[in-house]
């Protein structure tokens, strides 16, 4: 970001450059449509009555069983695995307001830190607008972290390998409860079905 900040600022055919960042979680939906129109100079006080694809995120313990589910769909084309990996992320996205979230570890911390600490010195040295609040590019202290980083709940993991299996393998009886069995078989299931 720092780089892209600074060339940014030196070309010749740009007059001004803002950088916007995120608002934080929570805030109103609308806000980062404002900003990016505070920083482009537009008025546009309401953001456009479009419909526009949502881009939804997973649960922690649903990213996990996704990233243990990868390991299984081997064989596949792109757009295959596409479609592969498609039928359980449609299933899972419900369950993320139910699944926990995860924790940076201290160097993940120290990481996050750093790079808002350079962002901050680069808007700060090309002398370039900040639309937003320097707060939500915390770089100072934070809270202590964990030393590494925890697994998602077992659990919540169970239940997203339960829901995944039921939407994408419908009217079959799991074969087995079992984390490392289970999962590469839905991933065998899958690669038949999408596959060659």
């Amino acid at each position: 970001m720092p780089d892209i900040v600074a060339r940014w600022a030196a070309h010749p055919g740009v007059s001004a450059v803002g950088v916007v960042p995120l608002p934080v979680p929570g805030s109103p939906p609308q806000l980062l449509w404002q900003r990016f129109c505070e920083a482009a100079r537009i008025e546009a006080p309401e953001p456009p009555e479009t419909v526009t694809r949502q881009n939804e995120s997973l649960g922690y313990a649903s990213c996990e069983l996704l990233r243990r589910l990868n390991q299984s769909l081997v064989g596949l084309s792109r757009l295959q695995y596409e479609r592969a990996r498609r039928a359980p992320i449609q299933a899972l996205l419900p369950l993320r307001t139910g699944e926990g979230r995860p924790v940076l570890d201290q160097d993940g911390d120290a990481l996050a830190r750093e790079l808002n600490r350079r962002i901050l010195d680069a808007v700060s040295r090309e002398g370039v607008r900040l639309v937003g609040s320097p707060d939500e590019l915390p770089f100072e202290g934070g809270v202590a972290e964990p030393s590494s980083i925890p697994p998602p709940d077992r659990d919540e993991l169970c239940r997203a390998l339960e829901t995944a299996w039921t939407s994408c393998v419908p009217g079959v009886a799991a074969p087995s409860d079992d984390l490392e069995v289970l999962v590469p078989e839905l991933g065998r299931r899958l690669v038949a079905r999408f596959g060659p």
